[in-house]
């Protein structure tokens, strides 16, 4: 009801508004011998990756760019607004997304050179997807597209206008962790 997660295209005037459908990427058969072992605790894996907004489309507070993370353990999401898309913001979201005694063990993102960057400054391990290939990177891909669309969905229901995206992004990220049954 919050968050409409799961998608109710059937019964959902939102979810029909707001949540576009799109052709599934199917996974593929054959497993690589190089994956990383599942995460056991908060932080072993994460993943990142941008969104940038037109101009058009800023916040109130001139917010442009979004920094979309999530641990792959627990699904917890957050997203983070900034004026900029650069190593300083992003170092910033990752340092909120982990907290003061932040131990994230591994990053996987896109080859975003704010990301490789920022993960350097603090020192986490970091992985990249295969470049100009978005279904390498699906589980961050598939974070900032529910980002996106319960952004959306938020403030369609809120009645504010599109310059409150920020706060409707930080409210959704929050109903999304702590209202959603996660499978």
């Amino acid at each position: 009801l919050y968050t409409h997660f799961p998608s109710d295209r059937i019964n959902c005037e939102i979810c029909r508004r707001c949540k576009p459908l799109r052709a599934r990427c199917s996974p593929k058969t054959e497993r690589r011998g190089d994956e990383l072992p599942a995460p056991k605790e908060f932080g072993d894996a994460v993943t990142a990756d941008h969104k940038v907004l037109n101009d058009e489309d800023k916040s109130r507070n001139a917010d442009r760019n979004v920094c979309v993370i999530q641990d792959k353990f627990t699904y917890w999401l957050q997203s983070y607004a900034a004026p900029h898309k650069s190593a300083e913001e992003t170092t910033k979201a990752f340092q909120r997304f982990g907290g003061p005694n932040a131990q994230i063990s591994h990053v996987y993102s896109d080859n975003s050179k704010e990301i490789a960057k920022s993960m350097e400054t603090l020192g986490y391990s970091h992985d990249t997807s295969t470049p100009h290939r978005s279904e390498t990177n699906g589980i961050a891909e598939r974070a900032v597209r529910r980002v996106k669309e319960g952004t959306s969905c938020a403030l369609s229901q809120s009645g504010f206008n599109e310059d409150w995206w920020a706060r409707a992004m930080t409210i959704y990220c929050f109903l999304r962790v702590t209202m959603d049954i996660l499978v």
